[in-house]
């Protein structure tokens, strides 16, 4: 999921968040430019999307009320792929 992120944007820079077993990633480096985290579960990885309320999801895959965040949860790496894949 990180190589993902650096895939789409690399020029992100990546803040690893340890209380909150976290990565933040951001075009600079505070909180408020962040864009998107992933956040370690132990069942799960969440990608945490911050203005994602920004966002048109016609497949409904993301999850959450907050004001602007939304999150995708992701079970597995073959769930993982088959995200990136589209399908």
């Amino acid at each position: 999921m990180r190589a993902r992120v650096f895939e789409l944007v690399p020029d992100a820079q990546e803040k690893v968040m340890r209380g909150y077993n976290s990565l933040s990633y951001g075009l600079a480096s505070g909180m408020k430019e962040s864009f998107a985290s992933i956040v370690l579960h132990r069942e799960r990885v969440n990608l945490q999307l911050h203005r994602a309320t920004e966002l048109t999801d016609p497949a409904g895959l993301l999850e959450g009320t907050g004001k602007t965040m939304r999150h995708v949860k992701v079970q597995t790496r073959k769930q993982s792929r088959a995200r990136k894949s589209g399908s």
